[in-house]
């Protein structure tokens, strides 16, 4: 129901935890923590940022990166 109302021309207010929810159907987002507003802006923009992230609570819907490695030999014949 959800994903068919975000079709709509018209604006929603959505209370959420559901992060991969968030990223996938809002340009814009509001984070509130203990009812208050601590950061309001382009979705992508907010859910890109660690730091904001860690200090609510919150876990970014995006795979990491996988860990830097050395480079890659070539195999052995």
């Amino acid at each position: 129901l959800i994903h068919l109302l975000a079709r709509l021309p018209q604006t929603m207010l959505v209370a959420t935890h559901d992060m991969r929810l968030v990223a996938e159907l809002f340009p814009r987002t509001v984070v509130l923590d203990a009812g208050q507003v601590v950061a309001d802006g382009p979705t992508a923009q907010l859910l890109a940022d660690k730091v904001l992230l860690e200090a609510h609570g919150l876990e970014s819907p995006y795979l990491p990166l996988p860990p830097e490695r050395g480079e890659v030999l070539p195999k052995r014949l």
